[in-house]
């Protein structure tokens, strides 16, 4: 069975992803700042491991992804869906 890692799934795009991917047969990490967040994520899901994660830590995102492959073994597919905006500029 495929591994995914989707970040930034606690709500929005990457809880439809990750959801989606549940769907289509994945195993889905599910990796964002809010454990409660992610836990509804994966409330309707199969197959998901939830890992609370800050991704502008290199030491949680590596844990993370040490934690999937203890898990699952591998990782097939990453969804790299969290961050934040930043300045706005000119298109040229």
């Amino acid at each position: 069975m495929p591994v995914a890692v989707v970040t930034g799934a606690g709500s929005g795009l990457g809880r439809v992803i990750a959801q989606a991917l549940d769907g289509a047969g994945f195993q889905v990490a599910l990796l964002g700042r809010t454990k409660a967040s992610l836990e509804e994520t994966a409330s309707v899901m199969a197959r998901s491991l939830v890992l609370p994660t800050d991704v502008a830590s290199a030491a949680e995102v590596s844990a993370a992804f040490a934690a999937v492959v203890g898990m699952w073994g591998r990782v097939d597919l990453l969804v790299n869906n969290a961050g934040t905006f930043g300045p706005s500029g000119e298109v040229d």
